[in-house]
């Protein structure tokens, strides 16, 4: 059985083919098209997932729903990376940032009446870890407001000195001797 094939022509001046332009297309060669850019895009999609492969930096409970995490989170990544993006529907957000080769991802999923948060990072560059992504995403986990910082105490005013103490006298035993 021979395969399907078309033939595409151009016509240049309107009355002849060229032969040099003519392409034999078979549904064999355009299914490997289709299987080369499904390829790619599978491909690409995995660059992101490496971070999946690595230990968590963070994963928590918060109060807050979904939404009201990533409105939290998303102003304060976006003043360590300005390009940090996010996310949020209902059940499901994400937060991304990058910057100085780290890559981080935050991952919140609805859970009871708050949010799982979980977060993933990657560094390219050896160097210094920079904890502030993870500790302003744990800033936003709890709707209490923040507690307002405590005072140091003041020392404490000079007593007077404390008597000294007499030594104690022999006891008596109410308890008579044993004859």
């Amino acid at each position: 059985m021979s395969k399907p094939t078309r033939s595409l022509v151009r016509v240049a001046d309107g009355k002849r083919a060229n032969p040099l332009e003519s392409r034999d297309l078979t549904v064999e060669s355009s299914m490997k098209h289709v299987l080369a850019i499904a390829a790619t895009v599978l491909l690409a999609g995995c660059a992101t997932s490496g971070m999946k492969d690595t230990l968590p930096k963070l994963s928590s409970k918060s109060d807050k729903t979904v939404t009201a995490y990533v409105q939290c989170v998303l102003p304060k990544w976006q003043a360590l990376a300005p390009d940090a993006k996010g996310d949020a529907k209902q059940d499901k957000g994400t937060v991304n940032a990058s910057k100085d080769g780290a890559y981080e991802r935050l991952e919140i999923t609805a859970s009871g009446s708050g949010s799982q948060v979980v977060m993933y990072e990657l560094q390219k560059v050896k160097g210094d870890y920079n904890g502030s992504y993870r500790e302003e995403a744990i800033s936003c986990l709890s709707s209490a407001p923040p507690a307002a910082p405590v005072a140091p105490l003041a020392p404490a005013a000079p007593s007077a000195p404390a008597a000294p103490m007499a030594p104690a006298a022999p006891s008596t035993s109410a308890t008579p001797p044993a004859r």
